[in-house]
């Protein structure tokens, strides 16, 4: 895929947000592997509030009740 391609996959997906900034704007990052070369490219984009759509809070693997 190319970097279009890749940002274009984001659209629909749930992600953590990494950062507000300074403006208030979140930014979430996908990343994908290419195991085969050993590479690894990422993108992070800043969203807008029209963009977003709040899914609920989680709880971390190590602090789950088993």
């Amino acid at each position: 895929m190319d970097e279009k391609e890749n940002v274009q996959s984001m659209i629909g997906e749930v992600f953590v947000v990494e950062e507000i900034d300074e403006y208030g704007q979140p930014w979430v990052r996908k990343s994908w592997p290419n195991e085969a070369e050993g590479t690894c490219s990422s993108h992070s984009v800043a969203i807008e509030p029209r963009e977003m759509e709040f899914v609920g809070e989680s709880t971390p693997p190590s602090s789950q009740n088993t």
